[in-house]
C-alpha cells in the first residue's frame, strides 16, 4: 500500500481552490464517461467483445421499503481498464493526453461527492492479465502524504481472466446529496442518462453496450432498468452546419464587433413524438454530453408548442464547446451581447467568443430551413405582431424584445414597460429643463440664446408627450366604436349562434 503524490503540488491547496459541481449527478457521468472511452479504447484496440456498463446503486432501507441513504455506487464496465498507460495518466493532475476535450480533472468530482472512491481493474498488459485496486480520497489521511491516491494492490492474474473494472463510490459526503439520492427514483436515473448522453446515443444508436441499472435494498435487487435501441430516438433529418462569427468588443469599448473569424457548429436535429420529449429544445454538448447549465432559445417556435403531434430537439456540437467546458465538468458559458459589453468594460479587456445572440439566430434560420412547419409558426408569430402593432399602435422599438415565447399579454406588457420607459425618461428631460429656465439670470448676456435653446428642446418634448397619450386615447376608443358597430348589425359571435 502505497501513497502517490505530484511534485510540485500542494492537494489541500488544489482542493480548496476546485469546485464541487453543481449538478448532484456529476459523479455519475464522471463514471459512465469513463466506462464508455474505455469499452471505445479497447474495441480500438481490435477486441471482440459484447460491451456493457453496470449501475447498482446500494440503498439503505425502512420498514416501509422506502430508501435510507444511498451507501454505495457502483459502476462495472469491460472496457480496456487501467493498464499502465491509464494508470500513470490518473496520477498526473490534469492529464489532457487522452483526447477528445478530456481535462483530466474529472476524478476530483468523486472525492468532492463520496468519501472514497475504489477501482478494481483487471487489465492487459504485454500479454499478461493484471489486477490493480487503488483508492481515491481528500480524507486527512491522504491530504498528510500530500495525495489523494493510494494503490493498495497490484497482481498478476490467469490468462483467462475478463476484463473487468468496477468503481465503487462510498458514503456520501453531505446530507443534502443524501435527501436528493433517497427522492431519486430509478426511473429517473434512466431518463437523466438519456438526455444527458442523448447525442452519444444517437450516434451509437445500433452499437450501443448492454446499460444495466439496477437498485438494491441491502443485497437484494429490488428494481432494474436497460437502456437500449428503442429508447434512443433517430435522427429526422442530415446533420447540418452553420458557421457562427466570433465577436469582439471595439477599442473605445462602445460596440460588440464582429470579426471574420468564424466557428463551425454541428446541428443534429429529431422530430419526436410528444411524450418522449415534453419541449421543443436546443442543447448544447460536449464530448457527446448535454451541458445544461447553456439554456439556448429558438426564435421561430415557442418551447411548449407542438406541431401536429411532434416536438423538436436539436442538439449543438462543436470543437470550440468542448475546449471551454469548465474544469467541474458541468458549466459552460455564452454571453449574450449586453453581457459581453458590460464584462468587457469591468476587466477591460475581453477576449474574442461567439455570442448567444449570434448563435440563437442561426440555429433558428437553419431549423426554419430543415423543417417549413417551424418556418410557418414564425410567420404566424410575425402575423400577430403585425396585428397588435396596428391595433394597439405599437412601435417597432416597443416590441424588439418580443419573442415567440410571449402570449399576447406578454407581448402587451413588453411594449407598454417600454413605452412608460420613454415618457419617464421624457419627463425627467422636461424636469430637468424647467429647473433650468427658472435658473436663468435676465441679465446675462447670453440669456436670449439660453431661452432659445430651452424653449426649443420643450416644445419637441410636449407634443410628444401629448401625442403619444392622444394616440393610445383614440385608439381604445376606436376599439370600442368598432364594437358598438358589430352589435347594432348583429355581427358578433354570440349573435350569430342559433337560438
Amino acid at each position: 500500500m502505497s501513497y502517490i503524490s505530484s511534485e510540485g503540488l500542494s492537494w489541500r491547496g488544489v482542493l480548496k481552490g476546485f469546485p464541487k459541481a453543481t449538478n448532484i449527478m456529476q459523479p455519475l457521468f464522471e463514471a459512465f464517461t469513463n466506462s464508455l472511452e474505455a469499452i471505445d479504447m479497447r474495441k480500438r484496440q481490435g477486441d471482440i467483445f459484447l460491451p456493457y456498463i453496470h449501475l447498482d446503486f446500494y440503498f439503505n432501507h425502512t420498514t416501509e421499503n422506502e430508501n435510507d441513504g444511498l451507501t454505495r455506487l457502483s459502476i462495472t464496465d469491460n472496457g480496456i481498464g487501467f493498464d499502465n498507460e491509464n494508470f500513470n495518466r490518473l496520477k498526473v493532475f490534469k492529464d489532457d493526453s487522452k483526447g477528445d476535450g478530456n481535462k483530466g480533472s474529472g476524478r476530483i468530482q468523486f472525492i468532492q461527492f463520496f468519501t472514497t472512491a475504489t477501482y478494481e481493474s483487471v487489465y492487459r498488459q504485454d500479454g499478461t492479465y493484471k489486477l490493480r485496486r487503488f483508492v481515491l480520497s481528500k480524507a486527512e489521511s491522504f491530504l498528510r502524504q500530500n495525495s489523494i491516491l493510494r494503490l493498495d494492490e497490484e497482481r498478476e492474474l490467469d490468462n483467462n481472466s475478463d476484463l473487468k473494472t468496477t468503481l465503487l463510490l462510498d458514503d456520501l459526503r453531505t446530507k443534502s446529496d443524501v435527501k436528493f439520492f433517497n427522492g431519486l427514483e430509478i426511473q429517473d436515473i434512466k431518463e437523466n442518462l438519456l438526455n444527458h448522453y442523448i447525442l452519444y446515443f444517437c450516434v451509437n444508436r445500433t452499437h450501443l453496450p448492454e446499460i444495466v441499472i439496477n437498485y438494491y435494498h441491502g443485497t437484494n435487487v429490488i428494481s432494474t432498468r436497460r437502456i437500449s435501441t428503442g429508447d434512443i430516438p433517430e435522427v429526422s433529418h442530415e446533420d447540418e452546419t452553420i458557421n457562427i462569427p466570433l465577436s469582439r468588443i471595439s477599442s473605445d469599448m462602445k460596440r460588440v464587433e464582429t470579426s471574420t473569424e468564424k466557428i463551425e457548429v454541428n446541428i443534429k436535429s429529431f422530430r419526436l413524438p410528444y411524450g418522449q420529449l415534453k419541449k421543443n429544445s436546443v442543447k448544447i454538448t460536449c464530448k457527446g454530453e448535454v451541458v445544461d447549465s447553456v439554456k439556448v432559445k429558438l426564435d421561430c417556435l415557442p418551447l411548449d408548442m407542438q406541431i401536429g403531434t411532434s416536438v423538436f430537439l436539436f442538439l449543438l456540437s462543436s470543437k470550440y464547446f468542448d475546449e471551454r467546458i469548465g474544469d467541474s465538468r458541468d458549466t459552460l458559458e455564452i454571453l449574450n451581447r449586453t453581457e459581453f459589453k458590460k464584462r468587457a468594460k469591468q476587466h477591460g479587456r475581453i477576449e474574442p467568443q461567439i455570442i448567444m445572440d449570434d448563435l440563437q439566430a442561426k440555429v433558428s434560420v437553419k431549423a426554419e430551413e430543415m423543417y417549413p412547419e417551424i418556418s410557418e409558426q414564425k410567420e404566424i408569430h410575425a402575423e400577430q405582431l403585425a396585428m397588435l402593432k396596428q391595433t394597439y399602435m405599437l412601435s417597432e422599438e416597443a416590441l424588439a424584445e418580443t419573442d415567440v415565447n410571449d402570449s399576447v399579454e406578454d407581448i402587451l406588457k413588453k411594449a407598454y414597460i417600454y413605452d412608460a420607459k420613454l415618457i419617464a425618461e421624457r419627463d425627467a428631460a422636461y424636469h430637468s429643463m424647467l429647473k433650468q429656465l427658472n435658473l436663468l439670470d435676465t441679465s446675462n448676456p447670453s440669456y436670449r440664446t439660453d431661452l432659445e435653446r430651452l424653449v426649443t428642446e420643450m416644445t419637441k418634448t410636449i407634443p410628444l408627450q401629448d401625442k403619444e397619450s392622444l394616440s393610445r386615447y383614440v385608439t381604445h376608443r376606436k376599439l370600442v366604436l368598432d364594437l358598438m358597430v358589430k352589435i347594432l348589425r348583429r355581427e358578433t359571435n354570440c349573435q350569430n349562434i342559433e337560438d
